[in-house]
């Protein structure tokens, strides 16, 4: 062992020479530790290098941008930070040691060789736990749990050696740093072990399945499929930063997204959590609670970055107190000439070590590095966040909107305009409210800090300076609530604004055949104009409210500097005048971005309230009735099914009999081919169609109302429709008349389930999946006439003429520039009432749905117009392809051709 001698240093009292093997010369010999420490670190460079580039060399073809983790990875790459910077550290005090403390003596390269090769190994590890990884070669982690516990025992046996040792302790830096080293391989030793039970031995571990994403075609995003510090950088897009140079970005070069970033996504889990808090809601009679619904569904992310935030701002209270040690550091160095306090030690004390000038200025790119990063991906985080909820709010209120209940936007309650503005304003002001949710403890934190330190430096003078703050903050208090005030003000304008706006680009045409432009203008105006003026108030208050947020450090830092001499009786010395200015000058960023962060915050208030009311408004019935659901089984041998249908009210699941008379019938045929209580294949169609035959010929009702009482209004206390009991045949038509205004709408929005059932209920046949419904007010799409009437539906050119025919709708079409491929609608040929109500009929019937609702279309055409229509369309088209047709009508010429009449005294006779 002698010939390493010179790895111990000549002139050292602990060496080599006369080496044998106990204890005096083993573990109580620093140099014989430090040379044994230096052996796991060899190791892994030597073997770890070489599995690297025989891999590389087999798998070089292997190539691709993602990288699935393994259990553990994150906190792993958390760990490597520590780590590195604990073995920069430990090279840094082996050469200061060796330069300072032991200054005059020959080098001992035993106090810096084991933690320069550390620092390689660590390098070296990070590599090769990246390619195991990105290779999937889980047993390439046997090589570093070895490693690891051999770079476990290494620091452990320098904590034995120094336990032996009367002039180490706690108060030098190496002890520390041993200390250090031995939690964090122990770490790293535990985390290994992890991924060995769940990879190798696949012990108490579920393997996740090969991501969705990843497998989607021009997948370039790899948010989440990289490495931490690849994420953390943003390394994986230099492929994008790249193309970027050579030429203009594309949007086909971004390639797929990610699921978690897709609208629907973020919708679905929004939705899911404002569901659970409007029942919670219900359940305790209290208001929806969407703070709760926020904090459900993207608290968890946020909860990170709120913890990242807090280690970006303690970094931040660091740099003035690095910032005064570099200056004392030199102004000591200057006139004293020594950098010991203490020179007459083996090891530099932690003291001395943090003090010195190298240190210091390393310390400060660490801390201002450390924060940077901290901050970017704190950013990162509520950035990504804030755009998922402004996603999930705007799609959660388009569907609300198509759910919302008729009488809400027809009752006056709610406006179209505020609906855009739920989906543009209030989402824009939550965004920004996620974007800067941390700043409301963070800022104030920020301040505090700030404040400790001034009083470190410049004592009660830096009190009295702060006080101009707490006079301050109820003047932006005030400032704050008077936006408030003015921010719902202006959002009531915005919602009469883009109402009349949105009025007005409905009636284009009639506003420009009339001339009224002026005046929709002069309304659309003033609208405006009242909602500018609350912007010009809310801009008046903003400034001063950043007049005071930017004047208010310089009067603290005049204040207490002007305080500190009479106070302390002391001049004021360059490194409290230099760090003390650092911390003023750090103050003015949150004092700028509190009032910014009010506004903020009370902007998302009032849209949370906003928001609140909205998703709290009544919706249509969702309840099942019977539709939706699978067919029955009609394989049931020797009986007719009976037809299961689902209660749309407050009554229970409920069956429709077979037949009216309660009878059942019975098939031969039935009996006969089925084996085991099923048909054979052969006979499947055959069943279907004698059931479907027999259905028709017996008016089986299709739909049926029991007891039914319905209103608009869920809170009105009279009901708009009383003690309704229908069955609606199949395969018939069913007339409804009655007095105008009588209920005859009402009753086919009942029927459709638009309506709050205050009792009784609604049912419906299963086999009815789909119903066509031609509206008492005819509409049509902005696209040419064909596609108006086939309505997305395959076309069929013979079904298509006679629908044409059945409606009259051929002269109509003769006439037209195009013919059938004419642009009618807002946008096209403008069509008169009975032209487009023959539209709207026909489109019904070149439907394939089994069930017709038509509301009222006799009334905008004329009487022979009216019979041929319903001669050949209903009766020719609709009835004879056994369809059940529901018609509204005045007309009681045509009651004879009803399959049923039945009166009833409240609404309307069927």
């Amino acid at each position: 062992m002698e010939k390493f001698n010179w790895y111990c240093g000549a002139n050292t009292a602990e060496n080599l020479i006369g080496f044998a093997w106990d204890p005096e010369h083993t573990i109580y010999n620093s140099c014989f530790t430090n040379l044994l420490e230096t052996i796991p670190h060899i190791l892994l460079l030597v073997f770890g290098s070489l599995i690297l580039f025989a891999l590389l060399l087999c798998r070089h073809s292997e190539k691709h941008a993602y990288l699935l983790k393994f259990p553990g990875h994150d906190l792993r790459w958390v760990l490597y930070y520590p780590l590195m910077v604990m073995v920069t550290f430990q090279v840094g005090e082996g050469i200061l040691t060796d330069l300072i403390v032991n200054n005059g003596l020959e080098t001992q390269p035993q106090l810096y060789v084991p933690a320069c090769l550390a620092l390689l190994a660590g390098i070296v590890a990070i590599i090769y736990t990246h390619h195991m990884e990105y290779w999937e070669l889980q047993h390439m982690s046997w090589l570093m749990l070895v490693y690891w516990l051999l770079a476990l025992g290494g620091p452990r046996l320098n904590l034995r050696t120094s336990s032996n040792d009367e002039e180490v302790d706690s108060s030098h830096m190496r002890y520390i740093l041993t200390i250090v080293a031995v939690i964090i391989y122990a770490l790293f030793f535990i985390l290994e072990l992890n991924v060995i039970r769940t990879r190798v031995f696949g012990w108490c571990y579920e393997p996740e399945a090969f991501p969705e994403d990843l497998e989607k075609e021009g997948m370039r995003f790899l948010q989440g499929y990289t490495n931490l510090l690849s994420t953390a950088i943003f390394w994986w897009m230099n492929w994008l930063f790249s193309l970027g140079y050579k030429r203009a970005l594309e949007l086909d070069d971004l390639g797929s997204l990610s699921k978690v970033h897709t609208t629907k996504y973020n919708r679905d889990k929004f939705e899911e959590a404002v569901g659970i808090e409007l029942k919670k809601a219900e359940d305790t009679g209290k208001e929806l609670n969407l703070y709760k619904a926020y904090l459900r569904t993207y608290g968890k992310r946020l909860g990170v970055a709120g913890i990242i935030k807090l280690f970006a701002d303690t970094f931040a209270f660091v740099n003035p107190f690095i910032l005064s040690g570099i200056i004392l550091y030199a102004s000591q160095l200057q006139y004293q000439g020594s950098e010991l306090t203490n020179p007459d030690v083996k090891y530099m004390s932690s003291y001395d070590f943090i003090r010195n000038g190298i240190v210091l200025v390393f310390l400060l790119f660490l801390c201002s590095y450390s924060r940077a990063l901290c901050l970017q991906v704190h950013y990162h985080l509520v950035i990504t966040e804030s755009g998922h909820v402004k996603a999930a709010i705007q799609a959660a209120v388009y569907d609300k909107a198509l759910r919302i209940s008729t009488y809400t936007i027809s009752g006056g309650s709610m406006t179209t305009g505020q609906i855009t503005n739920h989906m543009s304003v209030d989402a824009m002001n939550i965004l920004m409210s996620f974007q800067y949710l941390h700043s409301a403890w963070s800022l104030p934190y920020q301040l505090l800090g700030y404040l400790v330190i001034l009083y470190s430096q410049l004592g009660p003078a830096a009190l009295i300076g702060f006080s101009v703050f707490f006079l301050v903050l109820p003047l932006q208090t005030v400032i704050a609530k008077q936006l408030g005030n003015l921010q719902k003000k202006s959002m009531v304008h915005s919602d009469s604004r883009l109402k009349q706006t949105n009025e007005m680009l409905q009636g284009m045409k009639l506003i420009k055949l009339y001339a009224w432009e002026e005046i929709f203008l002069q309304v659309i105006g003033e609208a405006r104009g009242k909602e500018i003026w609350m912007q010009v108030k809310s801009t008046g208050w903003r400034v001063l409210m950043y007049t005071l947020a930017g004047s208010t450090p310089l009067l603290v830092t005049l204040i207490s500097y002007s305080l500190y001499q009479v106070l302390e009786g002391k001049a004021l010395t360059p490194e409290i005048t230099f760090s003390s200015l650092s911390v003023f000058n750090s103050m003015f960023v949150p004092m700028f971005m509190l009032p910014q962060v009010i506004q903020f915050y009370v902007n998302a208030v009032v849209s949370t309230k906003r928001l609140r009311t909205f998703f709290s408004a009544a919706e249509i019935e969702d309840g099942e009735d019977g539709r939706t659901l699978e067919k029955v089984n009609r394989l049931n041998p020797g009986h007719v099914p009976q037809r299961d249908v689902k209660a749309n009210g407050h009554e229970s699941f409920k069956k429709i009999d077979a037949d009216s008379d309660g009878q059942v019938y019975s098939n031969p045929a039935f009996e006969t081919e089925t084996q085991n209580g099923n048909l054979k294949e052969s006979n499947l169609k055959f069943a279907e169609d004698t059931i479907d035959k027999l259905r028709h010929e017996n008016g089986w009702p299709v739909a049926k109302i029991s007891h039914g009482s319905f209103t608009w209004d869920a809170d009105a206390s009279t009901p708009t429709l009383s003690d309704i009991d229908l069955e609606i045949p199949a395969g018939k038509l069913t007339i409804v008349v009655g007095q105008v205004g009588g209920g005859k709408s009402s009753f086919i929005s009942a029927l459709l389930g638009e309506m709050s059932t205050v009792s009784g209920s609604v049912q419906w046949d299963k086999s009815v999946s789909n119903i066509a419904y031609g509206s008492q007010k005819a509409w049509l799409l902005n696209a040419t006439m064909e596609e108006n009437i086939t309505f997305g539906n395959k076309m069929d050119r013979l079904r298509y003429k006679d629908t044409i025919n059945a409606c009259s709708l051929q002269p109509d079409i003769d006439i037209l520039p195009a013919g059938d491929q004419t642009e009618i609608g807002e946008k096209g040929i403008n069509l008169s009432g009975g032209q487009k109500q023959r539209v709207s009929v026909a489109r019904t019937m070149y439907s394939p749905h089994s069930v017709v609702i038509l509301d009222d279309p006799l009334s905008a055409l004329d009487v022979h117009v009216g019979a041929h229509l319903f001669e050949e369309g209903i009766k020719g088209i609709l009835l004879k392809e056994n369809r059940t047709v529901i018609l509204v009508t005045h007309q009681v010429q045509y009651l004879d051709q009803a399959e049923k009449v039945w009166k009833h005294y409240m609404t309307c006779h069927v």
